[in-house]
C-alpha cells in the first residue's frame, strides 16, 4: 500500500500518525514520486499532529524491495553503496546499531484529504471515537496563540476563555461578536468596557438590548445588589397578574394589572407620596386613607394647605347658561341617594351665575338639582330665600319668622335699620296679639294693627 503524494492532505496529525504506523506494520512505507529528493520528508508533516517528534522508519520505497536499505544521493533516494548519514532501516526494524531512524517534519496540510485516503481517514476514527467525551485540563497551544481556562471535568471556573487571538490566524472570526443566523449583523456584542449589546453593536450600558423585548421565562425576579451586597428584587410578579416594584412589603409600592391600577405602600409605611417640584407643599400625600395636598399629615379625607393659595377649584369644560357645577352630599352607603348640595349656575355672559343652596326632600334614589334650591344668592348680591330669582336684597317667598333682638349697635340709628344701638324691633305675640315692638334710646313703642304707642 504506497501512499500517494495526497498523504499530506490527511484531516489531522492523528490520522497521519495511524496511517503512517499501520503501513510500517506492513514493511511497506514507500511513497509516490521517491525521486523527488525531500519526498520521504511526506511522512508525519501535519502541523497538528499530536506527537510531532515520533520517530518512524522506512521499509521500501517505489521501486525498491522489502528489506532494501536505501541511501540518500546529492539527488535522490535510491540504492547503491551506503552512507552512514543516509541509512535507514526497514519496517519494524526499530533501532538498528549504526542505521539512523527518520524523524518527521510536521508542516500544515494544503487541503482535505482525497477519496484515495479513505483508509486513513478510518484509521484515524477508530483512533478518536473511544476518546470522545474525555475530559481536558491546562492549556492549549495553537502557534504563538492559545487558549485558556479550560477546567477539569469535576472542577469549577472559568469554562473557555480566548487570549492572544491574532487576526493572523484567523482574520474572519470576532469573539466580541455573535452573528444571527438570519445573517444580520452584531446579533450580540461586547465592548471593550465589557458592555453587553443586543440587537446593537454600540451598547450604552453594562447591557443594552435594542429592537426588541426581555423575556423572563419561569422567573418572576428582576434583582440586583444593594450597597452591601444583598440581592434585592426590583421588579416582580406574583403568578396573579401582579406587578410589584421595590424589594419586600415594608419598601415595595404595587402596581396590579387584575382589572385595576393601584399604587400601594407596604407594611410599614403609612405614607405614598407623590413628589413635585420644590418643597413639600407641592406634592400628594396619601396617608392611613386621607389625602392631604400641600401637607405631609391632613387631618381629614381632603385637606389642601397653601401659603398663599389653598383653595379648591371645582370647574365644568362647558360653557352655556344654565350649565352647572357644584359639590353634592350624601349621608348613606347606598349608590345615588345625594339629597344635598351647593351648585354653581351659569346665568350670564363671562360665566357669571348664582350660587345656589340645595336640598331634597323626595324619597328613592333621587338625587339634587339646582331646581332643589332652597336659598340663592346671585351674581348682584341679592339673596333669595323660597326663590331662585329674587329681585331684592332679601326676597322670601313665603312666611318669615324672627325670635330675639335682630341686631344692636352703640350709634345713633341710621334710616333703614331694624335696630340701631339700643334701638331694636322685635315681634312679639306673648299676650295673643301680633305687635311690632320696638325699643329706643328715648321712647318705646308697641305698633298694633295699625296703630304705635309709645312710653
Amino acid at each position: 500500500m504506497a501512499f500517494p503524494a495526497t498523504l499530506t492532505n490527511a484531516v489531522d496529525g492523528v490520522t497521519e500518525i495511524v496511517a503512517a504506523h499501520l503501513n510500517n506494520l506492513e514493511a511497506k512505507v514507500g511513497i509516490d514520486n521517491s525521486a523527488v529528493p525531500t519526498s520521504l520528508d511526506y511522512l508525519l508533516k501535519n502541523a497538528g499532529s499530536i506527537d510531532p517528534g515520533h520517530k518512524h522508519t522506512a521499509g521500501a520505497f517505489s521501486g525498491g524491495n522489502d528489506g532494501d536499505v536505501f541511501y540518500k544521493t546529492a539527488g535522490a533516494w535510491g540504492s547503491g553503496t551506503p552512507e552512514a548519514a543516509g541509512l535507514v532501516t526497514k519496517s519494524g526494524d526499530q533501532n538498528i546499531a549504526g542505521v539512523k531512524n527518520f524523524t518527521s517534519i510536521p508542516i500544515g496540510p494544503g487541503s482535505n484529504p482525497t477519496t484515495a485516503n479513505q483508509l486513513a481517514r478510518k484509521a484515524y476514527v477508530d483512533l478518536m471515537l473511544p476518546l470522545a467525551g474525555g475530559a481536558m485540563a491546562g492549556n492549549i497551544a495553537m502557534d504563538n496563540n492559545k487558549v485558556t481556562g479550560l477546567a477539569a471535568a469535576s472542577g469549577t471556573g472559568e469554562a473557555v476563555r480566548y487570549d492572544e487571538w491574532t487576526a493572523a490566524q484567523d482574520p474572519g472570526h470576532k469573539h466580541s461578536k455573535l452573528w444571527a443566523s438570519d445573517g444580520d449583523p452584531e446579533a450580540v456584542t461586547v465592548d471593550t468596557a465589557g458592555k453587553v449589546g443586543v440587537g446593537t453593536a454600540s451598547p450604552g450600558a453594562k447591557l443594552h438590548v435594542s429592537g426588541g423585548s426581555v423575556l423572563l421565562d419561569n422567573a418572576y425576579n428582576l434583582t440586583g445588589k444593594d450597597n452591601s451586597g444583598t440581592a434585592r428584587n426590583l421588579v416582580y410578579l406574583d403568578g396573579s397578574n401582579g406587578l410589584y416594584l421595590g424589594d419586600n412589603t415594608n419598601t415595595i409600592t404595587t402596581i396590579r394589572s387584575s382589572g385595576n391600577t393601584v399604587l400601594r405602600a407596604g407594611g410599614a409605611i403609612d405614607v405614598l407620596v407623590m413628589e413635585g417640584a420644590g418643597a413639600a407643599a407641592n406634592s400628594l400625600y396619601l396617608k392611613q386613607g386621607k389625602v392631604g395636598i400641600g401637607i405631609t399629615g391632613p387631618e381629614g379625607k381632603l385637606h389642601i394647605s397653601d401659603a398663599s393659595d389653598p383653595s379648591l377649584l371645582i370647574g365644568r369644560a362647558s360653557g352655556s347658561a344654565g350649565d352647572t357645577a357644584g359639590l353634592l352630599f350624601k349621608v348613606t352607603t347606598v349608590a345615588g341617594y345625594k339629597k344635598g348640595g351647593i351648585i354653581f349656575e351659569r346665568t350670564g355672559s363671562s360665566a357669571q351665575g348664582s350660587l345656589h343652596f340645595a336640598t331634597l326632600d323626595t324619597d328613592g334614589d333621587v338625587s339634587v338639582t339646582k331646581n332643589n334650591a332652597k336659598l340663592t344668592i346671585t351674581s348682584a348680591g341679592d339673596i333669595g330665600i323660597g326663590t331662585t330669582g329674587p329681585g331684592k336684597k332679601l326676597d322670601v317667598a313665603g312666611y318669615a319668622r324672627a325670635a330675639g333682638i335682630f341686631n344692636t349697635r352703640n350709634s345713633a340709628p341710621a334710616d333703614g335699620d331694624l335696630a340701631a344701638g339700643e334701638c331694636a324691633w322685635w315681634f312679639d305675640k306673648t299676650d295673643g296679639a301680633a305687635k311690632v315692638m320696638f325699643k329706643g334710646k328715648s321712647a318705646n313703642g308697641t305698633v298694633v294693627a295699625g296703630s304705635l304707642s309709645l312710653s
